[in-house]
């Protein structure tokens, strides 16, 4: 704004035609009381019997891998490692035993 405008005053007035005036009163109260007690009690017991049947005709490549891994007491340790591989000509299971004792 610039000072020098200040000057000049300007008043416009418009009359406001039609429209509706509506008359309306709101009381509103509200009061929430809110509580909550939730206790949730899950007991699940399942049991699974499960049985595996399987037929198996090879021919061609065969490959069998067996062991055992047992860690028994304190300070023991044991680990067993599996890889199969299966491809076109090859069949191949090899594996990694690791037992210790402190």
């Amino acid at each position: 704004m610039i000072i020098s405008d200040l000057n000049y005053l300007e008043v416009a007035q418009e009359p406001v035609v039609g429209g509706v005036f509506v008359a309306k009163f709101v009381d509103i109260s509200v009061d929430v009381d809110q509580d909550f007690n939730v206790n949730i009690d899950v007991d699940v017991n399942k049991d699974i019997d499960a049985t595996l049947d399987s037929n198996v005709d090879i021919s061609g490549n065969f490959a069998s891998l067996t062991f055992d891994v047992t860690a028994i007491g304190n300070n023991s340790f044991a680990e067993g490692d599996v890889s199969v591989i299966v491809t076109g000509d090859l069949s191949e299971v090899s594996g990694t035993l690791i037992a210790g004792v402190q």
